[in-house]
């Protein structure tokens, strides 16, 4: 059975479309990161994917995601007394060009 013809039953009854990279990607996803396969390492009873990031996106009316953070569910809302301390983690994380984490 040919590539094509396998993601499209994977996502059957799912809105979705190709992205330009010729990715699949959810409709209604809050966020899309695109990836190439960088490495695939044996974590024993499963695979490990590590993935190339390739482009980043959000839709235009993209809704607020649900975090789960320091043990506990969170909005991502301004005013939320845990704003600062989610924002600055979620910055370091995006930014962090270490290896080490």
């Amino acid at each position: 059975m040919p590539a094509r013809s396998r993601v499209r039953e994977r996502f059957a009854g799912t809105e979705w479309y190709t992205s330009d990279l010729g990715l699949p990607v959810l409709g209604d996803a809050l966020a899309v990161i695109q990836c190439s396969v960088a490495d695939v390492v044996d974590g024993g009873d499963h695979f490990i994917v590590l993935g190339r990031v390739l482009a980043l996106s959000e839709p235009a009316d993209s809704r607020r995601p649900l975090l789960f953070y320091r043990g506990r569910y969170a909005a991502m809302a301004a005013g939320d007394p845990w704003d600062s301390a989610w924002r600055a983690d979620l910055e370091y994380f995006l930014t962090a060009t270490s290896d080490s984490w």
